[in-house]
């Protein structure tokens, strides 16, 4: 880790709430749930009209929300959403016979479009952030008092 620069505070240490071996075993669980998820809303999502999207698109998001508060990491959203995401993409792709198992329609691109999105914004959310928010709800660390002595 590079040393800061000079007056910038380091980020508080992490605190986990799992140990190492824990957030490996849950992120490998994560992994096959994605995959499930995708598996499950690539088959949904042209059967309803309406209500196939909204299953698949709740499910990723939640998978993903899930995940990085259950890991207290950003890797917990992440693993989910790409294994997701590769199961849709392999099902996008057409067999030798010209059959697809999922795409070629607008709901189909709207799962895609808003599962990434919700995905997104859950690993955006400032609890995952290294940096405390404070009563004045500022991102940035606490100023240190400089080196000299003065304000």
């Amino acid at each position: 880790m590079p040393a800061p620069r000079s007056g910038s505070p380091l980020p508080p240490a992490r605190s986990y709430p799992l140990g190492r071996p824990a957030r490996m075993t849950v992120y490998l669980l994560l992994g096959v749930l994605g995959a499930a998820v995708g598996l499950a809303g690539a088959l949904i999502v042209d059967l309803w009209s309406g209500g196939g999207l909204v299953l698949g698109t709740a499910g990723i998001i939640a998978l993903s929300y899930g995940g990085s508060t259950v890991t207290g990491t950003r890797t917990g959203a992440v693993v989910p959403t790409a294994t997701w995401l590769g199961v849709l993409l392999v099902a996008s792709v057409s067999t030798p016979k010209g059959d697809l198992i999922w795409g070629g329609s607008a709901t189909s691109l709207a799962l895609l479009f808003l599962g990434l999105l919700g995905s997104v914004l859950s690993l955006a959310r400032p609890s995952l952030s290294p940096f405390r928010h404070g009563p004045s709800g500022s991102v940035l660390p606490p100023a240190s008092p400089r080196r000299d002595g003065s304000q």
